[in-house]
């Protein structure tokens, strides 16, 4: 098994001059960049994109004794990529890409010779009590993976048990610990959590579907999910539905007065991240995608105590997402309120006496 070196077995601009693969010169220009940017020298080589990144990598891994794994066309299962949470991932270029075990995962590292790399997976090594097998990527490659976390690909896993992932806001979630009530009450109080932050979310007003199309187009899915939700609250609309179109953007419609509206939409790409989350917060199975669910989730916007009741159904081009608004704090809307004016009112009132 592959062991990260804190020792460099020589230099990368040594090997790769005696590989041919670049020129004193290239050196010096990567040297004097490093130098002026403070960052480190094989930064400097990527940036200055003068040697073949594949060839740059695999040079590294002979540098720090690590096998290379190609990343930029592997599909990493969702339940294997969201063992490390994507702001961990992003910090410190490490992604999971495979678990051979409860106990051992295999990770990709982006940049093996950064110390703050190999100090946070020396510590989620010892923290987890986990093997973990490290391999060198190439910057396209580590990219490549860390975009599958907005377009998860959703699996069961090789054992045949479902299971639910939520990325911990610590370092990492324990691999290998064992399910239990213990266990399960920990996932529990996770959940509860990520619900509660719906409101923190997105806690200015959202009063516009230019807002909110702004939030979408900038923002991370768990806050254009909250965002999403609580334009609905406040537009009084009965139903969101986001509905994936072939070939086109996923498109949000709010049931408002009976009448659907397009407000907004979301990029393709984000499509399946952006309904996994709301999988997550609904107590769905985010890897079954082939049967109908239904689920609920209970949150605060302010003062309003809002029931989302949540469907979910296959479709050719992507799962469908219907949430129905139940405003608990609304009560029972007056007969004056409903829109009736005039004539009209009058002749409803003599009707149903």
């Amino acid at each position: 098994m592959a062991e990260i070196t804190n020792n460099p077995t020589g230099n990368v601009a040594d090997i790769l001059l005696e590989k041919h693969l670049i020129q004193t010169e290239d050196v010096k220009k990567a040297e004097e960049l490093a130098a002026k940017k403070g960052a480190f020298l094989e930064d400097a080589f990527y940036a200055l994109n003068i040697v073949n990144e594949e060839e740059l990598a695999r040079t590294v891994g002979e540098v720090y004794n690590l096998p290379y794994i190609d990343l930029v066309n592997k599909k990493i299962p969702f339940i294997v990529i969201s063992k490390f949470p994507e702001d961990v991932a992003r910090k410190y270029n490490i992604v999971v890409f495979e678990t051979i075990s409860d106990k051992m995962i295999k990770v990709a590292l982006g940049k093996p010779w950064d110390p703050v790399t190999r100090k946070a997976l020396d510590f989620i090594r010892t923290r987890n009590q986990i093997n973990i097998e490290p391999y060198v990527v190439t910057q396209s490659g580590l990219l490549k993976a860390l975009e599958q976390y907005k377009n998860p690909v959703m699996v069961e896993k090789e054992t045949g048990s479902e299971e639910q992932v939520i990325a911990d806001k610590e370092m990492v979630k324990p691999v290998g610990e064992k399910r239990g009530e213990e266990t399960e009450a920990k996932e529990e109080e996770r959940l509860e959590a990520e619900v509660s932050e719906l409101s923190d979310l997105a806690k200015e007003d959202i009063t516009t579907a230019e807002q909110l199309q702004d939030i979408i187009n900038n923002s991370a899915i768990p806050r254009v999910v909250a965002a999403v939700i609580k334009y609905g609250v406040f537009a009084k609309a009965s139903d969101i539905h986001v509905e994936p179109m072939e070939g086109e953007e996923t498109r949000i419609r709010y049931r408002i007065d009976g009448i659907l509206h397009s407000l907004v939409k979301i990029s393709p790409r984000d499509h399946s991240a952006f309904v996994a989350r709301i999988k997550i917060l609904a107590k769905l199975k985010i890897d079954e995608q082939r049967i109908p669910q239904d689920g609920r989730i209970d949150i605060f916007f302010g003062e309003k105590e809002i029931d989302l009741r949540v469907s979910t159904f296959p479709t050719i081009n992507g799962e469908k997402v219907v949430m129905r608004i139940l405003d608990k704090t609304g009560g029972v809307v007056k007969i004056e309120d409903i829109g009736l004016v005039g004539k009209p009112l009058k002749l409803f009132m003599e009707a149903i006496q």
